[in-house]
């Protein structure tokens, strides 16, 4: 099963996930990863304590929204995978 492979193996004790909503939950985790990481290289190339402050406000922001995400939340996974592709795009264009 993806979710075992993907060291989801104690979904079942949560609830009655399908694959598909396992493998959502994890594609949700990594695009918020993807925002973390981005915003780690824009805060090291800031150039002044504000930005860098802002940033690494953002970059908290998304800590949160990874650590409350879970598997029964699928408002949050859903507008996470149709809102976040372009976020990261959009901050790894800021980070050129």
């Amino acid at each position: 099963m993806a979710a075992e492979k993907r060291g989801l193996s104690g979904v079942s004790r949560l609830g009655r996930w399908t694959a598909s909503e396992s493998d959502r939950y994890v594609d949700a985790r990594e695009l918020v990863n993807q925002v973390i990481g981005v915003y780690s290289g824009l805060i090291h190339r800031a150039t002044s304590e504000e930005e860098a402050e802002a940033l690494v406000s953002a970059q908290a922001d998304q800590s949160l929204v990874l650590q409350r995400m879970t598997l029964g939340d699928p408002a949050t996974i859903e507008r996470i995978l149709n809102e976040y592709p372009d976020l990261v795009r959009r901050l790894r264009a800021a980070s050129r």
